[in-house]
């Protein structure tokens, strides 16, 4: 009979025994983790609403972390994307003091970028903030562009956060990236709790800043504990880095139609009737959720070990690993989004139907959540596919599926809108998804077998100075032989 320490042996043992069991043992860590800062998140949000309510404090927030957010979501989240398959490729090439020296130099061209961002919002925020505030009086825009100064830190502090979460995430330390984030919703929670009553509306925006500074403390902890050097240096633009700013600006690209496609929606669903918008969004509600929690968590685990792969040219790991998780996604997450369709007019009722929330609000919410959680088995086996894609560094792919499926939604949006009202939007959102997930396999895929094709299974590691994966002219070192 197995003991306890042992038992414990056996399972931890199975999980490192093959990559697919490191890739799962990393999703449930990196998923179960993000439940918590979710739950998290939510208690601040009760917080919030229980402080501030929804008066013109909240409003002028709102806005005032609209233009940082959307900064962030571009330019910062598509850095983990290019920055992770070359780091990686590097790693394995030329080793670890050449990685080193990679992410040195990221860090700090990452820094000058967005110090030029930063300049370059506030020289445009006397108009976006008018903008943006239209209809604001002139001491709620003056509090809206107070706390979009106060704010305005964590473009610099997300840019940091995700490059060192990449380099985090590519030795496998994935428990602290994962955690880390709560570190933004405690301390807002507690700062609105114990100084909302004196600082207002301020104390939401401090308690955001400092839990970002709190986040890359931790961060800072687990890179120091690994040996990596937080000091940004600067080694010129070497090839390592050019393959990383090639990577780099199809996903910035790509990041813009991707945010545009729900700013989208969100205006058409306003020349709809009143409440339509309201409804589009708690209809959202629980699938982003699922989405975000599943989806990344999947993504988060498989771009270093598709990265190694790739390094590796461990062809054959990698269609084992698709085959496996598109079977697994596909065994998961239809079954369970069927359920929930089935159960959606309860989950809204659970979920929203009391006070002003009425029945027939209820009915609609339900219909749009119904709609929208058709796109959940596409986002994941699309998700997968997108990593792969970055792991190959063929970010191209993704800029142009953008480019494809943006007017399709605005098409969509128009024809299904008129049929089904704002529950027309949202099953537009899933056919694209739908669209979207077909392209990313076909695309991917092809990719995959150029890049075969030049480097055959087990064929010997070159460094990055070779060019692009799939690049149609041959390797420096392979010229003039045979």
């Amino acid at each position: 009979m197995s003991t306890p320490s042992t038992l414990g042996r056996q399972i931890a043992g199975w999980f490192t025994g093959s990559v697919n069991r490191r890739i799962l043992a990393a999703r449930l860590t990196v998923g179960g983790l993000s439940l918590v800062v979710k739950g998290t998140a939510t208690l601040k949000e009760l917080a919030v609403a229980y402080r501030f309510g929804t008066g013109d404090a909240v409003d002028a927030f709102l806005i005032a972390f609209l233009v940082p957010s959307l900064v962030v979501n571009v330019v910062a989240s598509s850095l983990t994307a290019a920055f992770t398959p070359v780091y990686i490729l590097v790693r394995e090439t030329q080793g670890v003091p050449a990685a080193n020296r990679l992410f040195g130099s990221a860090t700090a061209g990452s820094a000058l970028l967005v110090v030029a961002v930063t300049c370059l919002l506030l020289l445009l925020t006397p108009f976006g903030l008018h903008y943006l505030g239209h209809g604001f009086d002139a001491e709620k825009l003056t509090l809206t562009r107070a706390l979009f100064l106060l704010l305005l830190p964590i473009v610099l502090l997300n840019v940091v956060v995700t490059l060192w979460s990449a380099a985090l995430n590519a030795e496998e330390q994935f428990a602290a990236v994962a955690l880390a984030p709560a570190c933004v919703p405690l301390l807002s929670l507690t700062l609105v709790l114990l100084a909302g009553r004196i600082w207002g509306i301020h104390s939401l925006a401090l308690g955001t800043v400092f839990g970002f500074l709190a986040q890359c403390g931790v961060l800072a902890i687990a890179l120091s504990r690994q040996g990596t050097s937080l000091v940004p240096r600067w080694a010129g633009m070497t090839p390592e880095l050019r393959q990383v700013v090639l990577q780099y600006v199809p996903m910035v690209a790509g990041a813009v139609l991707t945010s545009s496609s729900w700013v989208i929606g969100q205006a058409m669903a306003a020349m709809l009737p009143s409440g339509s918008v309201a409804s589009l969004n708690y209809g959202n509600k629980v699938v982003a959720m699922i989405t975000e929690v599943g989806s990344m968590a999947l993504a988060t685990a498989v771009l270093p070990h598709f990265s190694v792969m790739v390094a590796r040219r461990d062809w054959t790991a990698i269609r084992r690993t698709i085959r496996i998780y598109v079977r697994l996604i596909a065994l998961a997450a239809v079954p369970a989004t069927v359920t929930l369709i089935f159960f959606s007019r309860m989950i809204v009722r659970l979920l929203f139907e009391r006070g002003a929330f009425t029945e027939t609000d209820t009915g609609l919410v339900a219909r749009i959540q119904a709609f929208y959680l058709l796109q959940v088995p596409f986002v994941m086996v699309g998700m997968l596919f997108v990593r792969l894609a970055s792991s190959l560094q063929k970010n191209h792919i993704l800029l142009v599926g953008a480019a494809v499926t943006l007017p399709l939604n605005v098409a969509l949006n128009l024809v299904l809108m008129r049929w089904l009202g704002v529950a027309g939007i949202a099953l537009s959102t899933s056919m694209v998804f739908l669209v979207s997930c077909c392209y990313l396999v076909l695309s991917v895929r092809r990719a995959l077998r150029i890049v075969e094709r030049r480097y055959p299974q087990g064929s010997s590691l070159r460094p990055i100075e070779d060019g692009p994966l799939g690049n149609d002219t041959p390797p420096r070192q392979e010229l003039g032989s045979g």
